[in-house]
């Protein structure tokens, strides 16, 4: 059985035991639940999630926002809202993506992966389903903004390949998430790999892996790095984290 329940500003889901789906999802659909201003509860008696959510809908607080410096089309936006008063927990969405217009097609394909993709990224946990090498070299410009770029080595033999006549190919999406020491979140940048490999270069890439690089200019003292890759036709996930020196 499965029921879900929303107000504006906050969600909760009540997932039974006929759900079939491991430890990780689980902690994945939490992390994710949290991100978007909501609870999520497992194998529970609907009765005591759905308290908490009577309570939690009996009040809220409707808050205006509009930034000053407008992000980007595409680009993911942090928010964060804080309060003074002791013992309360302030469940609010975390961030918003920066949409064009309204009215602009539906892509399934786009939202389901970056669902995926902030899923694992919001994660503590971590997703070896596509393993990956990282190396990172750091380099200050200016007005304090420092420059990270990241090489990567992804694994091929776990990348979905699929013949297209002469050529093998393959695609797989990859978000860069950097930090500092405080684990704030500086800046991150979304790519998408996309493959159209001869026999050369397709034996080439099976045996070295699959290269590929990243720069992104931070604000501040970046001090790690998160990848997440997300191959979609498999639905496959795979997280690779590295410390700057």
């Amino acid at each position: 059985m499965q029921a879900r329940a929303s107000g504006r500003t906050r969600g909760i889901q009540i997932l039974g035991p006929s759900l079939d789906g491991s430890m990780m999802k689980v902690l994945a659909d939490q992390d994710l639940a949290e991100q978007t201003g909501g609870r999520a509860a497992f194998y529970q008696d609907a009765h005591q999630p759905l308290t908490r959510l009577a309570r939690a809908t009996s009040f809220e607080y409707l808050l205006g926002y509009y930034p000053a410096d407008p992000p980007a089309v595409g680009q993911y936006r942090s928010l964060r809202i804080a309060v003074n008063r002791r013992g309360v927990t302030v469940l609010y969405r975390h961030g918003y993506e920066a949409r064009q217009r309204l009215n602009e097609p539906f892509d399934v394909r786009r939202l389901f992966t970056e669902s995926r993709i902030l899923q694992a990224a919001f994660s503590s946990r971590s997703f070896p389903n596509i393993p990956t090498k990282l190396s990172a070299t750091v380099t200050r410009g200016q007005a304090d903004v420092e420059r990270v770029t990241l090489d990567m080595t992804i694994d091929a033999s776990r990348v979905t390949f699929t013949r297209n006549g002469d050529q093998q190919t393959a695609d797989v999406d990859v978000a860069v998430f950097v930090g500092d020491a405080q684990e704030k979140r500086l800046g991150e940048k979304w790519d998408h790999i996309d493959l159209k490999l001869d026999v050369d270069a397709y034996t080439r890439v099976k045996r070295e892996g699959i290269a590929h690089v990243v720069a992104i200019d931070v604000p501040g003292r970046p001090a790690h790095v998160k990848v997440v890759l997300y191959e979609y036709d498999a639905d496959r996930v795979g997280t690779a984290t590295l410390r700057l020196k």
